[in-house]
């Protein structure tokens, strides 16, 4: 019983494998569908497949029309019977071919377009004008180079049409606004910054030159360099006579160069706008030739030059006079604050070289010749302006402060007596001031400025400024200040003024007009 039970489960168990082995070869050698995977993301395309019973062999191509990770196309139809687990190969995209763009600047239009082309590229052309491409070549290109782009996508070139070249017009001897108009009027402009320069000729602020010739070509739109005139350039620094008077006033074309009572140096122009600061120097003595301004640094000591617009401080010499006079290369200057023998040296501080033999205290220097009071007697000499022939002037003739009125010499004696003579010793002539005491003689055009104290009201002391000729003659007074309230040290007469400073406002200094009619504050 137990072998016949036994010999039944083996039957039936052959017979359960003989079955699913039947299952399964019928299983995997049926039929599927091929499904329609077309337009699917590969990521859903592969699913359906695998739900189907099919597998995947993916290839990637580059597709115009198709997006990136889409199925282009498969190898068998939809619809079709296929055995379980066959390999559907399907097309994937990947999207437009990126050409990564080559540089095409500067090369020719036909080059550049070849290139591109050869690389799947359109091309399209706009021109325009270059001052530095060569008509014809690229200027820029629409994607830069080493960045990427659509294969068969449009590319921008833009091509050099070469120089866009106007007329320059002549602006020479012209005013800067005229010569603005007539450049604006060209397509040019004038350049901002340009070279100041002295001329002889040219009117200052009127143009000298410019760097582009009339009638040549050059760039629209581009500026025009071209050198301005600063006017005529002095050849004396200041006079001799207001050298003698500290000097701290002179003018160079346009422009009033002062010394401010805050120990800074300016200018402004005659009729007092622009006023500008040049430079903090405590300064007398000034004097302008050109581009620069001598002068002594009372701060300092010594003699030193700055130039017009404030820069290159230089210093000449160690010597600290209050009587320097600078005429083209030479600098005339008496060796002790307020006198002392005449030296001269050239502006570098270079040939030093004295002058007189005899203490001086004021000096004139005219025609090649140096008249100066001798500091101890005030007996007047004269001699070359290299020192030599130096002899007393003429017997008598003495005195303090001396001055120079056209063509006559004139000095104030000890006691207040008033001399004049000839340039050649000859003509003496003297006249007595009577209780009235000048000081700061001063010669201009023909007369002789001076301060006035009149002493003849006993301790009240009128001050005022006047002018008389040589002669004493035409004595004419210009402005009154009140009681002693005088002008302390100084009168520069310059360009129609006279220089002041008022000891009793701060040393302000003031000019007043020589006929007595305007008073202004400077600064």
């Amino acid at each position: 019983m137990k072998k016949i039970k036994i010999k039944y489960c083996l039957i039936v168990s052959a017979s359960l494998l003989l079955a699913a082995t039947i299952f399964l070869i019928f299983y995997f050698n049926r039929s599927v569908v091929v499904p329609q995977i077309s337009g699917k993301n590969i990521t859903t395309a592969t699913k359906i497949l695998n739900e189907a019973g099919l597998k995947a062999k993916t290839l990637y191509e580059y597709n115009d029309t198709v997006l990136k990770d889409i199925v282009i196309s498969q190898n068998i139809e939809v619809g079709s019977d296929v055995k379980y687990n066959t390999s559907i190969t399907i097309i994937v995209s990947k999207g437009i071919e990126q050409i990564t763009l080559p540089d095409v600047k500067n090369s020719s239009l036909e080059d550049a377009n070849d290139t591109l082309k050869k690389l799947g590229f359109s091309v399209v052309t706009e021109e325009q004008f270059s001052k530095t491409i060569t008509e014809g070549n690229v200027i820029a290109q629409s994607v830069l180079a080493g960045e990427q782009a659509d294969k068969g996508s449009t590319i921008k070139l833009i091509i050099s049409k070469g120089r866009d070249l106007v007329e320059v017009p002549n602006i020479k001897g012209m005013s800067l606004k005229k010569a603005e108009q007539t450049l604006k009027n060209a397509d040019l402009y004038l350049q901002t910054e340009n070279k100041i320069q002295f001329s002889n000729t040219i009117k200052e602020g009127y143009i000298i030159s410019q760097d582009i010739k009339e009638h040549d070509q050059t760039d629209r739109y581009s500026a025009i360099n071209v050198v301005i005139s600063a006017g005529v350039a002095n050849k004396a620094g200041t006079t001799t006579s207001n050298a003698n008077r500290f000097g701290k006033v002179t003018t160079q074309g346009n422009w009033v160069y002062f010394a401010g009572s805050d120990s800074a140096i300016y200018r402004m122009r005659k009729d007092r706008s622009e006023l500008q600061l040049i430079c903090n120097y405590s300064a007398v003595s000034l004097n302008v030739v050109g581009e620069w301004i001598y002068f002594v640094d009372g701060t300092v000591g010594g003699i030193h030059k700055v130039r017009i617009d404030g820069t290159g401080k230089t210093k000449i010499s160690n010597v600290t006079s209050y009587k320097v006079y600078v005429d083209g290369d030479w600098i005339y200057y008496t060796d002790q604050y307020w006198g002392g023998k005449l030296y001269r040296m050239k502006s570098d501080g270079s040939s030093v070289k004295q002058i007189t033999s005899k203490q001086c205290r004021d000096y004139i220097i005219n025609k090649g010749y140096v008249y100066f009071t001798e500091s101890s007697e005030g007996i007047v000499y004269k001699c070359k302006i290299d020192g030599t022939g130096e002899t007393m002037l003429c017997a008598g003739f003495v005195g303090n402060y001396l001055t120079l009125a056209g063509n006559k010499l004139v000095v104030v004696s000890n006691n207040e007596n008033i001399f004049s003579v000839n340039l050649n010793g000859s003509g003496y002539h003297s006249f007595q001031t009577n209780n009235t005491q000048y000081a700061f003689l001063n010669g201009y055009d023909g007369w002789v400025y001076y301060l006035e104290h009149d002493f003849r009201y006993g301790s009240d002391v009128i001050s005022s400024f006047g002018r008389m000729r040589f002669d004493g003659s035409q004595k004419t007074k210009i402005y009154e200040y009140n009681y002693l309230n005088h002008a302390d040290g100084f009168i520069n007469v310059v360009d129609g003024w006279i220089y002041f400073q008022n000891e009793h406002e701060n040393d302000n200094l003031y000019r007043v007009k020589i006929d007595g009619t305007k008073i202004e504050r400077m600064g």
